[in-house]
């Protein structure tokens, strides 16, 4: 059976204000989606330093040495056979302290004959002068003249003879510590003043109670080091951690190296457990500047000038060139072009632009040359 159906207006106007509505949904979720998209991609969370105060130290570490800050080689002024030998490696001695006897029978001989001259001499001497002062016209002014010239020959003589063979003793120069030993008992010593023989020391000595820390210094921070200058000295071997201050510097720069000789002076070690030779860290604080304005160095652009992309209040970036100043690993002075509390890019700047609003992720600085960073949502 065929029947007929014919929609009424009520029916035909509902069906219109269903497809109107549908078509404003439409419209307006596409707008929605748009305009979100757009939102997503403009505004980008960027990480942001801020700028601070605070203490920095320009520093330089380098690798140095202990040395003594006394040390001789020891060689015979005479020639002869070690007699004995009173000191091994480690031992301690003091100023003047016999190390070692040479045996000279030569200069015994010529010290004894010398030794007979000299009394003769001096007994000449005493009887001319005796009858000189009783009986001035007994004998001749040239019989006294002779007589006491040969008396004073005979004892410069006996003293040199002494001398030479005082030689055959070796004693310690300063105190310290003998730390090599070159010859034993019964050895044929050479004279060490002979240029022409290879002589052979006897004993080195060094004062390890004071040593001189010296290191090289390079040629692009010679201008900043100066007698004064505050050192920290690390000795790696045994991690000891010391303090000091430059004591002298060579004031020549080597052509070899292109470095500068430079020392500091470390005093006590009573227990000897500082050691010539050992090897030591030295930080060295070539400028320090105090409560100064400053940001990280990824937060600066060097190339082609000197600049900063700042955050402004609208959240927008902006190019700031800036001035700078002392610079630490991790952070760099901000001289001019920033105020404390500003806001800047840290990092890449890649796929970012001048006048995009970003959404700054701050990073935090601790005050001081050392500084920590440690995110934190802004």
């Amino acid at each position: 059976m065929k029947t007929d159906y014919k929609p009424n207006r009520h029916s035909f106007l509902f069906i219109i204000f269903i497809v109107i509505v549908c078509v404003i949904g439409l419209i307006t979720l596409k707008n929605f989606f748009h305009e979100g998209g757009e939102k997503k991609e403009q505004v980008k969370t960027v990480a942001a330093s801020k700028v601070i105060r605070t203490d920095l130290s320009h520093t330089a570490t380098l690798s140095a040495e202990l040395i003594p800050f006394t040390e001789a080689t020891l060689y015979a002024k005479v020639p002869g056979y070690l007699k004995e030998i009173r000191v091994d490696i480690g031992d301690q001695v003091k100023s003047g302290e016999i190390l070692a006897i040479l045996d000279v029978p030569e200069l015994e001989n010529i010290l004894a004959k010398n030794k007979a001259a000299l009394d003769q001499a001096k007994l000449d001497y005493t009887r001319i002068m005796g009858v000189s002062k009783k009986r001035p016209d007994l004998i001749a002014q040239e019989t006294v003249d002779k007589t006491t010239e040969a008396y004073k020959i005979a004892q410069a003589s006996y003293e040199h003879s002494k001398t030479m063979h005082n030689y055959s003793v070796i004693t310690a120069p300063f105190d310290g510590v003998i730390t090599q030993r070159f010859v034993d008992e019964g050895a044929m010593i050479q004279e060490g003043t002979n240029t022409n023989t290879q002589a052979i020391p006897v004993v080195h000595i060094a004062d390890n109670d004071k040593f001189r820390l010296t290191f090289p210094v390079p040629e692009s921070i010679v201008s900043q080091v100066k007698p004064g200058n505050q050192v920290d000295i690390k000795i790696i071997s045994i991690n000891k951690n010391l303090k000091g201050t430059v004591a002298r510097i060579a004031n020549r720069v080597s052509t070899d190296t292109r470095t500068m000789e430079t020392q500091v002076d470390v005093y006590n070690n009573p227990s000897l457990n500082l050691a010539p030779g050992m090897y030591a860290s030295a930080k060295l604080y070539l400028e320090k500047k105090e409560n100064v304005l400053a940001l990280p160095v990824h937060a600066v652009e060097i190339v082609p000038a000197p600049n900063v992309w700042l955050i402004n209040k609208n959240n927008e970036i902006e190019e700031r060139p800036v001035t700078l100043g002392i610079q630490t690993p991790e952070m760099i002075e901000i001289q001019s072009g920033l105020n404390e509390g500003d806001l800047a890019v840290y990092g890449s700047r890649n796929n970012l632009s001048l006048g995009m609003k970003v959404n700054p992720k701050r990073i935090e600085m601790e005050k001081g040359s050392k500084t920590t960073l440690n995110e934190e949502n802004n």
